[in-house]
């Protein structure tokens, strides 16, 4: 048989070649291209005719990109972004058409070609939106650098608004769906919007200021990506491993970055602080979505020497390893914090660490509740305790005579003195990070009794092979 590649396409991802394939044999991305191509030019058309009115306006040629950027933001919305989840999560939905059954490709493969696919048509809607936004320098206050650095800001946000719907699609159900509809309106949107303003408002936003806000969204970009790879990845597996792996690669410059800010620039970035504050508390989501004991081709890749097999223990797929490294994690960002509270005039980074906290003490009630009733997923149970300890007493104070600095069991205590009244030695504080600690302690407790089985099969010699081969036969 020829195994010779005799069209360009062998050469490309499989996937990625059927992703194509799908997105122009569908009528929707013709039908909107047109469409854009036509609405675009009957934006061009009213601003022709009301030009003596818009030429006395400033910011003329704001209005005129804000309204293309959003044109193109919805078109890529429905088609490279609806389109794609709603197909991956058929393929997921039905054994028979996931590609991690009926393949040999990886999943690093499955997923970097409908990610390609969806950014190659993301190029194809925004090369039809960039010549009609240069039009906006014919009119006032808008240069040529401002159009490409606004089109350049909004690359990332197009990035993971595609990889937020390939996780959600990864998860192979339909519900899911108002949970993407949910995290565009409450995360992405605000935070391109946030993003956007200062440049198209005119503002000098500085150019560290710009490489931090890109810098949180190749860091959400970074973890949605490997979060979709492990999903698709079999549970038997080692999954979680780069995942750890790479919450402590954004850390590291994530604390270095803190440091250098309020010392060089006296500046707080509360932007960073929340990014730390995500990436340790996504460790603690990680562990309730783990498995309770690794599995044989886990421990087939314990180190023999002690200090990498206590790693391998910490990164590894399993929650009581899992919880201890979010714990660790939890630790770290406490010391930060408490050294950063002493520069700063404002209490944000305790207010972030003790939100944190929260999160993981939650995700270790969640794990315990797990075990005792496993017919409710971990996840599933996490939403129940932070809707029972964190939304509840929220609705009840606001509804009593009960101060509100005073409900420990939930976040909202951290809202009753105000953000600029907080101190180190403030209860509502602390109070989620000792709960935590405290909590913790059981699993540190159990990872000491697992962790002597923790450890690689021995391999059996040819002679013993052979001899439990004869008793068998």
């Amino acid at each position: 048989m020829n195994d010779k590649k005799k069209y360009w396409d062998d050469f490309l991802n499989p996937v990625l070649v059927k992703e194509m394939r799908q997105f122009f044999h569908n009528r929707l991305l013709l039908s909107l291209a047109g469409g854009l191509l036509g609405v675009q030019l009957l934006v061009l058309f009213v601003f022709n005719l009301t030009f003596s009115e818009w030429k006395e306006f400033s910011e003329a040629g704001t209005v005129f990109i804000v309204i293309d950027t959003a044109l193109m933001y919805l078109c890529v919305l429905a088609v490279a972004v609806w389109d794609p989840m709603n197909r991956f999560i058929a393929e997921r939905s039905s054994k028979e058409l996931d590609f991690s059954n009926i393949t040999l490709l990886s999943p690093w493969q499955i997923v970097g070609g409908k990610l390609a696919s969806a950014l190659v048509i993301w190029g194809l809607i925004a090369s039809l939106c960039l010549p009609f936004m240069t039009v906006a320098y014919f009119f006032r206050n808008v240069t040529l650098k401002d159009i490409l650095l606004i089109f350049g800001a909004g690359v990332m946000p197009a990035l993971v608004l595609i990889q937020a719907a390939l996780f959600c699609g990864s998860l192979g159900k339909k519900w899911v769906q108002a949970l993407f509809v949910y995290f565009v309106l409450q995360v992405i949107g605000p935070l391109t919007i946030v993003s956007l303003a200062p440049m198209l408002d005119h503002r000098n936003f500085g150019f560290i200021n710009f490489c931090i806000f890109q810098g949180g969204w190749l860091m959400l970009f970074a973890m949605l990506l490997a979060a979709t790879i492990a999903m698709i990845t079999p549970p038997f597996s080692n999954r979680m491993m780069p995942l750890r792996i790479l919450l402590c690669i954004l850390l590291v410059p994530l604390l270095i970055t803190a440091f250098f800010m309020e010392t060089f620039h006296r500046e707080p970035q509360y932007l960073i602080l929340f990014m730390i504050m995500g990436a340790t508390a996504f460790s603690g989501f990680l562990a309730v979505c783990d498995r309770d004991e690794p599995g044989g081709r886990v421990l087939a890749q314990v180190p023999r020497n002690p200090a990498g097999r206590f790693l391998h223990y910490l990164f590894s797929s399993n929650r009581c390893g899992g919880v201890v490294f979010s714990l660790i994690l939890l630790l770290i960002f406490a010391l930060v914090s408490v050294l950063l509270a002493a520069r700063m005039k404002e209490a944000m980074a305790l207010i972030t660490f003790s939100i944190a906290a929260y999160i993981i003490c939650y995700c270790e009630i969640a794990i315990i509740l797990n075990r005792k009733v496993p017919s409710m997923p971990g996840w599933g149970w996490l939403l129940v305790v932070s809707f029972a300890l964190g939304v509840i007493p929220m609705v009840a104070a606001a509804n009593s005579d009960i101060k509100v600095s005073q409900i420990w069991i939930s976040p909202c205590s951290l809202l009753g003195n105000g953000r600029y009244h907080h101190t180190v030695t403030d209860p509502a504080i602390w109070a989620a990070p000792l709960a935590a600690w405290g909590i913790g302690l059981l699993f540190v407790i159990e990872m000491f009794r697992k962790y002597k089985n923790y450890k690689a099969p021995e391999k059996k010699s040819n002679g013993s092979a052979l001899q439990g081969e004869e008793k068998k036969i």
